[in-house]
């Protein structure tokens, strides 16, 4: 159920940019804030997109769209015996620790011309999980791959940014703006694995799960390109 809530949004998103007034693209940092930091202090790096169904404008300071992020918090890899009994094939085995989120955003720009601030709300959710991946010690291609544990919190929170016009109005049919972004996320309660929250006894076969619980607060910054369509 989890797994097609996480496709059921994508396939939402996807459809959405078909309609959207504005597409924008962004590298992301996130750095946990309160009890989140506290079990996981790594801060996570990855990507944010967004897409405008209605863009602020001279008539109406207000937009609304939808945006999704992916987070890359940590990873461990150890190489094993592929089994007790054929201890003389080894794999690698890749863990790693990361977070999706999707929210509905609501935009306020009351300036036009070449460089725009603006202020934006969200209310949503994220997906927090850990994925494991067994591959070839021989040729790095995977062999295994599954979601070994997950979790959703409720996620709403606002930030704040600033868009600077690139492209010229004059020679270009599409404004293309660079974006700069700052976002508060609160995250209500969910569990989640660090680095160091899986034990494994390789003499039986054994896993433990160590989870963590807290609220996910967060703090993201990023940097990215906007294009009116």
């Amino acid at each position: 159920m989890k797994q097609f809530t996480l496709y059921l949004t994508i396939a939402l998103f996807l459809s959405t940019e078909i309609i959207s007034q504005s597409l924008s693209a962004s590298l992301m940092l996130g750095s946990p804030r309160g009890e989140f930091e506290q079990a996981h202090p790594n801060k996570g790096y990855g990507l944010q997109v967004q897409a405008m169904l209605k863009n602020p404008d001279r008539y109406s300071p207000i937009g609304i769209g939808i945006d999704a992020g992916f987070l890359f918090y940590s990873a461990t890899t150890e190489y094993r015996p592929f089994s007790n009994t054929i201890p003389d094939i080894g794999v690698e085995v890749e863990r790693m620790n990361s977070m999706a989120n999707a929210h509905l955003v609501f935009q306020i720009s009351p300036m036009m011309g070449m460089v725009r601030p603006y202020l934006e709300g969200y209310g949503g959710f994220a997906y927090y999980f850990t994925k494991t991946d067994v591959s070839s010690d021989y040729n790095d291609e995977v062999i295994f791959s599954d979601i070994t544990y997950d979790d959703f919190a409720f996620s709403y929170g606002a930030g704040g940014g600033l868009k600077i016009l690139l492209s010229d109005p004059e020679y270009d049919d599409n404004d293309i703006f660079l974006d700069l972004k700052v976002r508060y996320l609160n995250g209500s309660e969910a569990e989640y694995l660090t680095k160091d929250d899986v034990e494994v006894t390789r003499s039986t076969g054994n896993v433990k799960y160590y989870p963590r619980k807290s609220k996910t607060d967060m703090v993201t910054f990023s940097i990215g390109v906007e294009v009116r369509l």
